[in-house]
């Protein structure tokens, strides 16, 4: 069972092309450039730790509230509750809340060490760029283009699978966008046989101790407020997964990044389950039904060595029925990460290596260099990935300048 979208449907999304992407650029630069005062589009550079807002809507509150109510079996109608199902709808009538807008408060530490470093590698990771908070807001309101895309997977035999590439150290958008992993995994659910969802957040191997941390400080924010949504007595459980650090003095020969592949990872559970998985283990059935937030390193420039890490990786909460129906991510996220023409081939290429025929790719920009967006909407299209443009009145007001999203497939011919 796959996500069911058809871009070429949906009234809101305009196609691109080699032969109208030209003056799709120069419209776009035209009528929807950067205020003055965006500058590059960071949020701060001065600041070492940022408080960031994100709404959640009364409307998503109660779509969310509304699927977590159980639809009764005919034959259950005709009999007396269970003392398990007494005790959860107990504990979802002590724990309901009004369905009115809810505000997710995070706290983002950045990096500006960093940010001042003389490094040969990227450090435009160390801070956070204001699209990914806006971003992550309108993705969560209902009714927007791909809203349904995160969050109508009730009855999906599989959990939502997402990978984010360039996710900076920030780890808003996963930790944002993790309450769709929270709100369709149901804690209390009697089929074990459903795999959880899992949310894959990834970037370089010098943003990741900053990213994890991050990460780990905001998604109880999530799991608090999920488990108020879904009535359920405590925040909603998950598998927090940590990659052990780099060998730096490898002795045996083996270059650093085989090394590193080889390494045991360090897995630790919201429930403090505390173990180490060696590669190639399997973990126990409870830790395989919660949701999965996850964070790996993967450099574009070793895309394909990275991503068959990750993927194997993965496979270590999945039982082999769920691996033989379903070897793709469903969504591949992105957010600001296209600003130098460097980039854009490895780039690119990363998104065709992920690219399943059921997997969709959302990209949000920037507006800086028409040269350098132009350049990658050609290059996406000359490899393989039909591209669409959000129309920008489909937008948020304070998105509709300065800012693009794009969608991304496999090209089905």
């Amino acid at each position: 069972m796959t996500i069911t979208f058809d871009p070429s449907q949906e009234g809101r999304l305009i196609q691109l092309n080699v032969q109208n992407t030209s003056e799709h650029i120069f419209t776009l630069f035209c009528e929807h450039k950067p205020p003055d005062n965006q500058n590059l589009g960071y949020i701060s550079r001065t600041a070492r730790t940022l408080p960031i807002l994100i709404s959640v809507q009364a409307s998503l509150i109660s779509e969310l509230a509304s699927k977590c109510a159980p639809i009764p079996k005919a034959e259950e109608t005709q009999t007396l509750p269970t003392p398990k199902k007494h005790r959860r709808a107990h504990r979802r009538r002590q724990s309901c809340i009004p369905l009115e807008s809810i505000t997710l408060q995070f706290e983002v530490q950045q990096s500006l060490e960093l940010l001042n470093s003389i490094q040969e590698s990227s450090t435009t990771g160390a801070l956070l760029w204001q699209i990914t908070p806006l971003f992550a807001e309108w993705l969560l309101t209902p009714g927007t283009v791909f809203h349904d895309l995160l969050f109508s997977m009730r009855e999906r035999e599989s959990g939502l699978e997402v990978i984010e590439l360039g996710a900076g150290t920030s780890g808003i958008l996963g930790c944002a966008l993790s309450l769709a992993l929270f709100a369709c995994h149901d804690n209390d659910s009697d089929n074990d046989s459903k795999t959880a969802g899992c949310y894959t957040a990834t970037d370089q191997s010098h943003i990741l101790p900053l990213l994890k941390k991050n990460m780990a400080n905001n998604i109880p924010v999530v799991r608090e407020v999920a488990g108020r949504v879904m009535h359920t007595a405590s925040p909603m459980p998950y598998n927090s997964v940590t990659i052990a650090e780099h060998d730096k003095n490898p002795q045996d020969g083996t270059n650093e990044r085989d090394k590193r592949h080889n390494l045991r990872r360090n897995v630790t559970s919201s429930r403090e389950v505390h173990k180490l998985h060696s590669r190639g283990s399997h973990s126990s059935e409870s830790e395989q039904n919660l949701p999965r937030i996850e964070v790996f390193e993967l450099d574009w420039e070793q895309a394909e060595t990275d991503i068959k890490y990750i993927r194997d990786s993965l496979r270590i909460s999945r039982d082999e029925l769920t691996v033989a129906k379903k070897d793709f991510f469903d969504i591949v996220i992105a957010c600001d990460t296209v600003y130098n023409d460097f980039l854009i081939v490895p780039f690119v290429n990363t998104l065709k290596l992920l690219a399943g025929e059921y997997t969709h790719i959302l990209l949000g920009m920037q507006l800086r260099s028409h040269e350098v967006q132009e350049a990658f909407l050609i290059e996406a299209q000359s490899n393989g990935l039909d591209t669409w443009h959000v129309l920008s009145e489909h937008l948020p007001e304070r998105m509709q300048s300065g800012f693009a999203i794009y969608y991304f497939r496999r090209s089905q011919d």
